[in-house]
């Protein structure tokens, strides 16, 4: 691993650190399987046989355009999945996270999201400011599959927007987004990393979701982490064990 200090700076300067091959292929094998498992059950609840398909991609497909209710149930669940938790504790992750933090953490948010090519899930850009436990926490992405062109809808990002500090947001579909005028397309960058690779970013980085225009489904472990700092549930009894979103107020 590189050292950590060079990780600190990078991270520090860029708003991120990308660690490659940070998770091992036998881990993420075992998400997909019991990716598997768990739509395989589904399925055999509504009475549609799991052979007639050729792995998670189809088997989600057919929940999606036949019992749609049915597929976001199976998502709400994804995330609780041992093997999902697992990559969220995994050492050398954490390890990264705690050198960052100086701290121990908690874990916010853990996640395996799902974006076709109909691209119904995209978020615009935001930040990670929204109902985190810790006012400074650090968000993970992770592919599961290879993301390694554009147009497999790899994460849209900003190098050293983290620096502008918090930005206001309105709402945008349900989700928090920013002013995209702010944000220069210029400066926009894809994450193109392999299965396994980790981009690692400060809660205040600009990012969003890339439109996915290829055949391939993409999987991907998202994760905040959220060290035990300026905790507001901590400090005040009223407080709520989320920090509020500062939505639609001026920036400080």
């Amino acid at each position: 691993m590189t050292d950590p200090s060079e990780i600190q700076h990078h991270f520090d300067t860029n708003g991120f650190y990308i660690a490659k091959s940070l998770i091992p292929e036998a881990m993420i094998a075992n998400i997909f399987s019991q990716i598997e498992d768990l739509l395989d059950e589904a399925l055999r609840l509504h009475h549609i046989d799991p052979k007639e398909f050729a792995g998670v991609d189809e088997k989600y497909s057919c929940l999606k355009n036949h019992h749609p209710q049915i597929k976001s149930h199976v998502y709400d669940l994804i995330k609780f999945l041992s093997s999902v938790h697992a990559v969220a504790n995994f050492p050398p992750l954490l390890k990264i996270i705690e050198n960052l933090t100086g701290s121990s953490l908690l874990l916010d948010g853990t996640q395996v999201a799902v974006n076709d090519g109909n691209n119904d899930r995209l978020i615009s850009f935001h930040q990670e400011a929204h109902k985190t436990y810790s006012k400074v926490s650090i968000a993970a992405w992770i592919p599961l599959v290879d993301l390694t062109k554009v147009e497999n809808g790899a994460l849209r990002f900003v190098p050293q927007s983290h620096k502008q500090g918090y930005i206001k947001h309105s709402q945008v579909n349900g989700y928090p987004a920013m002013d995209e005028t702010c944000i220069d397309p210029s400066k926009i960058e894809h994450a193109c990393l392999s299965r396994g690779d980790a981009l690692i970013f400060h809660r205040h980085l600009f990012h969003a979701s890339g439109a996915n225009n290829s055949s391939q489904t993409r999987w991907t472990f998202i994760t905040r982490y959220s060290p035990l700092q300026e905790i507001p549930y901590l400090e005040n009894g009223q407080a709520p064990l989320r920090v509020p979103y500062p939505e639609f107020q001026e920036q400080h």
